[in-house]
């Protein structure tokens, strides 16, 4: 079963609750929001050096099949 949470409108938000997300399973501090709004960014929205890890956000809607 898939489940689909109610949509975060502000890109600022959902970037922050991802690397706390990522913070909290990876055991770390690293993840960070990666450059500012305008900037190029090259695809990449949170990064760490840490785990050398680069992450990048979309707003996906599932719709389940019947």
């Amino acid at each position: 079963m898939k489940h689909q949470l109610p949509a975060i409108n502000n890109p600022d938000i959902f970037e922050d609750m991802i690397s706390d997300l990522f913070n909290i399973l990876d055991s770390t501090n690293s993840y960070k929001r990666f450059g500012k709004n305008g900037h190029k960014q090259k695809g990449i929205d949170i990064f760490s050096s840490e785990k050398d890890v680069a992450i990048q956000c979309k707003r996906k809607i599932f719709q389940e099949k019947m």
